[in-house]
């Protein structure tokens, strides 16, 4: 039997069904999907349509599950969404007030329109449950922690009408304990906080890894005017959330804009919102401790995410053993309505620690990737490797920074060593470096070490806790002894978001890694996700081409294929051929100042850019399927790799271009 779980909205990919889509709703599309007891895929629909976080409804991910299962949409039982249809109908109705040209449709109507319109003409609402949010996460995090004994706690923005969850489990059964109103989240805190320096939705990671730099005892006193603990877990906001930022104000501070530098000040208050987090999870999960008197810990919920209290909590000795899940935020409650249904169903679910989250879309094999790479050749030069573990190491050691694709795609926020880029984690320059050339953002932001599993104790302190560090979600202490010697992963305050590669789970990785040490005596490398600030984590071989062109990478390296940019690549990008991403818009329109020229995109919350007259042509013509014989100079050659980098538009060889047109007219014609 097949059980399906899906998160996210009811957008079809080229339009929203309302004008702007608040980006806190609806957010992390993906799909999981369950063959009786196992989990056979998961994946979020952001990494096929590009748009980070994406609210669209997922199309391609639900697609990719029913094809790793072999069946149609009808062969599934039961579908389960990853929010009660009541609060949901409630937030679209305050949509439909602000509006009014909309037409009015529930929930359970826009899912079946849907799934009818991409999967099935035959689809019924009756195959549809709406789950409870938080009880989607508790699923997800107890039955894949391998414990039936623990305190799962659920800390997040808001699930309907909570902030947090508690449940208990014993004997193998969940049970509600109680929860905490969204009055009092943890996350709207974190996050109406950090509006004022110029930090928004999905920015909360980047602020705890500028909180070390910190001081928080500069602003303690103001932070601890926001909150009262109480006894019995309890605890009160004296502000409440929605005057927050004014609050701040009134005390003193001055906003920051996006893109100004940040001072002391900034990265002091960073320290004392942190710690505020802490004080407060401490208080909740340490009391519900004690209640219960569980000894092993699940969490799961967007704050799980925050890897300085995971790690925190693995060393204050609560608990014997913690799980946090991988896949913590919304994308995971995917899997958590999957399993909520097919429990419904009579599927008698079996908690079993996860081995690994390798769930999403494969490369393929070599002769699959030497055909994508063939057709790329005029801006790539490419070898195939008899052991591209030896080169790839061989690389790292001399200095060089790569992209890695192997297998299938990682499931969560997480770059695991299947879509990763990897360095060299001795030289301090390279944190700077790669922030800037590579992922183009904050210099100050930390990246991770991937270590050999039998080594991680000779170079980090383990807490007494048992955790589970293959899935890079608890910050550990850098032995003191070896933070200079691992310059580039060390964070300021001597820790490292740790991974542990097992041989049995990713051979590759690992022997890449275990060729490093021969290489260096180093048993770790340097991994952050594979992509710019623009998109999410790369999927296809295709993604990882379009990075690789748009960042100073100096290898990216395919299945058993290393490859180069060609020397002169960049004036042969005019060879290549634009395709507008779905959702990007050009516009030319004459004002005060002339003639303008824009470029949007109203799914990635970009504003108008400017761009030349000669561009807006260039796009304007294939676009509409004509070709362009015009003259380009270095200056739209430097404006071509700025608008690709920003993911606006695609460049692709000619075949690939007619491909894809000839597949958008067929697509049209039949639509219209």
């Amino acid at each position: 039997m097949f059980t399906l779980g899906i998160s996210g909205g009811f957008d079809k990919p080229e339009y929203s069904f309302l004008p702007k889509v608040p980006v806190w709703l609806y957010h992390d599309a993906g799909a999981a999907i369950f063959k009786d007891k196992e989990l056979i895929a998961a994946v979020e629909q952001e990494r096929f349509n590009r748009i980070k976080n994406t609210t669209k409804f997922p199309v391609e991910a639900i697609r990719y599950c029913l094809d790793v299962a072999g069946i149609e949409l009808d062969q599934v039982k039961n579908i389960g969404y990853y929010f009660k249809n009541d609060f949901v109908n409630e937030e679209l109705n305050l949509q439909y007030i602000q509006y009014p040209s909309v037409p009015i449709k529930s929930c359970e109507e826009l899912l079946t329109e849907r799934f009818r319109e991409y999967f099935s003409p035959h689809f019924t609402s009756s195959k549809l449950t709406f789950v409870q949010h938080h009880l989607c996460h508790a699923h997800m995090a107890y039955y894949q922690s391998g414990f039936n004994d623990a305190l799962v706690c659920i800390i997040d923005g808001q699930g309907e009408k909570e902030s947090i969850s508690l449940y208990s489990i014993q004997d193998g059964k969940l049970n509600f304990i109680t929860d905490y109103p969204d009055s009092q989240s943890l996350g709207s805190l974190y996050l109406q906080s950090i509006r004022i320096y110029g930090y928004y939705f999905f920015d909360e990671y980047k602020v705890m890894g500028l909180a070390p730099y910190g001081d928080s005892s500069r602003y303690r006193h103001i932070f601890q005017k926001i909150y009262k603990l109480l006894p019995d877990g309890k605890y009160e906001y004296t502000v409440p959330l929605a005057g927050i930022r004014s609050f701040f104000l009134r005390e003193g501070f001055i906003p920051r804009r996006e893109h100004e530098p940040f001072n002391q000040e900034h990265k002091d208050f960073a320290a004392a919102l942190q710690e505020t987090l802490e004080t407060l999870a401490f208080h909740v999960i340490t009391y519900w401790k004690e209640k219960t008197n569980h000894k092993n810990l699940c969490i799961a919920g967007g704050v799980g995410h925050n890897c300085t209290l995971n790690g925190l909590l693995a060393y204050s000795g609560l608990f014997e053993k913690i799980f946090v899940h991988p896949a913590a935020s919304d994308p995971g409650a995917a899997i958590g309505a999957a399993m909520y249904v097919a429990q419904q169903e009579g599927i008698l679910l079996k908690s079993q620690r996860i081995q690994n989250v390798y769930w999403g879309p494969s490369i393929g094999n070599n002769d699959q990737v030497r055909k994508e790479l063939i057709e790329w050749t005029s801006v790539l030069k490419v070898e195939k490797s008899e052991d591209i573990a030896i080169h790839a190491a061989r690389c790292l050691a001399n200095g060089a920074v790569i992209g890695w694709v192997q297998g299938n795609l990682e499931f969560g926020p997480r770059a695991l060593g299947n879509r990763s880029i990897i360095a060299d984690p001795r030289p301090a320059e390279n944190k700077s470096r790669i922030n800037a050339m590579i992922k183009k953002r904050e210099a100050y932001r930390p990246f991770a070490p991937s270590i050999l599993e039998e080594e991680v104790g000779n170079y980090f302190e383990l807490p007494a806790c048992d955790i589970d560090l293959d899935f890079m979600v608890f910050n550990l202490k850098v032995k003191k002894e070896k933070q200079k010697l691992l310059g580039a992963i060390t964070h300021v305050n001597g820790t490292g978001r740790v991974q542990t590669v097992n041989q049995m789970q990713n051979p590759k990785y690992w022997n890449l890694i275990d060729h490093f040490q021969k290489l260096t005596g180093i048993p770790i490398v340097l991994n952050t996700s594979f992509n710019n600030r623009y998109e999410p984590i790369i999927c296809s071989e295709r993604d990882a081409i379009a990075c690789f062109l748009t960042t100073d990478l100096d290898y990216l390296v395919i299945g058993d294929y290393i490859i180069e940019k060609q020397a002169n690549y960049k004036e042969r990008l005019l060879e290549l051929r634009p395709i507008l991403a779905p959702t990007t818009v050009l516009k030319d329109s004459f004002g005060s100042q002339g003639q303008m020229y824009e470029i949007s995109n109203n799914a990635k919350n970009l504003s108008e850019i400017p761009i030349s007259e000669k561009m807006y042509s260039y796009l304007r013509a294939y676009a509409d399927g004509r070709e362009l014989d015009v003259e380009f100079d270095e200056s739209f050659i430097e404006e071509l790799m700025d608008l690709w980098s920003r993911r606006l538009y695609n460049l692709y060889p000619i075949s690939i271009y007619l491909a894809k047109m000839h597949q958008k007219n067929a697509l049209a014609t039949i639509c219209g």
